[in-house]
């Protein structure tokens, strides 16, 4: 597949994981990537009961042969228990980064990277380091 395909497939599945469409999201996923999937779908329905208007926003997609990488920004109100914290209310906003390996039009590996320690300080859960503490 093309470089440009692969990167309408990732552009399509980030689309649809930020709407809440896991279906639509896993349209393009590998049989051979099909336990991780629905791994990772549990984890997202975790996450979309805790911040159920939680959404990714796009910020860069990049591709070269088979691999595409994405830069996105999530941004939610945390409502519901996540992580065994009970919902406190409160807007986070977290980076994170994205890898995934495409073969014959279709997901057959992602790896993944987000700021958790930036989420758990807005949760409140860790302290923010004191201004010029670094």
């Amino acid at each position: 597949m093309s470089v440009e395909t692969n990167k309408a497939i990732v552009r399509h599945t980030h689309e649809a994981v930020s709407r809440h469409d896991l279906d639509a999201a896993g349209q393009y996923q590998s049989p051979a990537y099909a336990e991780r999937w629905q791994a990772d779908k549990r984890g997202l329905q975790a996450l979309f009961a805790a911040f159920p208007d939680g959404r990714w926003e796009l910020e860069d997609l990049v591709a070269e042969g088979d691999k595409v990488a994405v830069r996105d920004t999530f941004h939610g109100t945390h409502q519901g228990a996540f992580m065994g914290l009970p919902p406190t209310g409160r807007r986070v906003t977290i980076g994170g980064m994205h890898l995934f390996a495409l073969a014959e039009g279709q997901i057959v590996d992602h790896w993944n990277q987000r700021d958790q320690l930036g989420l758990m300080q807005q949760l409140g859960v860790v302290p923010t380091p004191e201004a010029g503490a670094w």
